[in-house]
Order: C-alpha cells, then structure tokens, then sequence
C-alpha cells in the first residue's frame, strides 16, 4: 500500500502510478484505472498518512483532485499470529 510509483506491477487495472512527493509520514499519488470499453480511464491524486504502531499497519487517504467525486477511507492491517495446530 505504500510504494504507489509500483502500482503498475502489483494491481491489475492500474494503467499508471506515480509518487507525487512524500514528506514525513505522508504520501501524495498519482494512480490511474484503466476502465473497461466504452468507459474513460479515471485518475486521482490522493494524499495518504501512513502509520505504523503496535504491531500493525493504518493508511487513512483523501482525494486531493482527479475523476472522482469523492474518494476517502482508510484500511488497517496487523500481523497475523500462526493459529494453534489442530487438536487430532
């Protein structure tokens, strides 16, 4: 989630990606969809805090300019624990 200039690499559908700037903890990207015909591709500029504590993970976004009315949100990830052998 946090390397946006590899997005082309690493998501299908993503025609174009681009790290705008980064300055601290924040990411500003650029990320383009390439849209199914007869739609137009759509592209976004998102400005992302990155934070990491606690042993996890935590992107909260906004959109800054592109296609989209709005595009806001966040995601959470931690580490998994191996879950216990089962008991035969």
């Amino acid at each position: 989630m946090s390397d946006c200039a590899n997005y082309t690499s690493r998501l299908p559908r993503v025609a174009k990606s681009r790290l705008i700037s980064k300055v601290g903890n924040v990411h500003t990207c650029e990320v383009t969809i390439a849209m199914p015909f007869p739609l137009s591709n759509l592209t976004a500029i998102t400005q992302a805090t990155h934070t990491e504590a606690n042993g996890g993970m935590k992107r909260q976004w906004k959109l800054v300019s592109g296609d989209y009315t709005i595009n806001n949100g966040a995601g959470r990830s931690s580490r998994l624990t191996s879950p216990a052998p089962p008991a035969w």
